[in-house]
């Protein structure tokens, strides 16, 4: 499974490109965004409140929790007055703001659901203040050398999931609507 940048990076530099085999509906879409997000709690209410403040950014190869975040900041001329760093994935950024080690982060939309799973009373903690331009949804991807024979077999195994009961309860898991 690669999201946008990795898929976009290894299409570009591998001899053998990835070869698609199926991209997930997530809550309903095939697009998402990033978000900004701070503490409900905050006086920060607008991305230029930013100003000055301290912020968690994701892994630097995340299109939603640093690439499209760091853009949309450059663009307004606030990425230059932030105090930030790279938390790690999106549940450390999430992590950052609720312990108030950043002011604000920049993580994919659905993470809270993510993050809190175990405890979803606690995403009324965060607010979002800032959404990037929408995505397409990762993609699954077999090795770029694979037979076209199996790579076809391998996409109708992943469309059989929509409809096999195994199938369906392995896709929720990720968390995936349909194929």
């Amino acid at each position: 499974y690669l999201s946008p940048f990795p898929y976009a990076l290894a299409s570009s530099v591998m001899k053998v490109k990835p070869q698609p085999l199926a991209m997930p509906w997530v809550q309903g879409s095939l697009t998402y965004r990033g978000i900004i997000f701070v503490r409900a709690d905050s006086p920060i209410h607008t991305i230029e409140d930013l100003r000055g403040k301290t912020f968690a950014f994701g892994d630097v190869t995340s299109t939603t929790g640093y690439l499209l975040p760091r853009a949309m900041l450059e663009s307004k001329g606030i990425f230059q007055t932030l105090k930030w760093r790279n938390a790690g994935n999106a549940n450390m950024v999430v992590k950052a703001v609720e312990n108030k080690a950043a002011d604000a982060g920049a993580a994919y939309e659905s993470v809270f659901q993510v993050a809190y799973r175990t405890e979803p009373e606690k995403a009324k903690l965060m607010r979002v203040i800032a959404y990037t331009v929408a995505i397409p949804n990762g993609i699954y991807v077999a090795r770029g050398d694979l037979p076209a024979d199996t790579v076809r077999k391998l996409q109708k195994a992943f469309l059989g999931m929509n409809t096999d009961p195994a199938g369906r309860a392995a896709m929720l898991k990720a968390p995936n609507d349909k194929i």
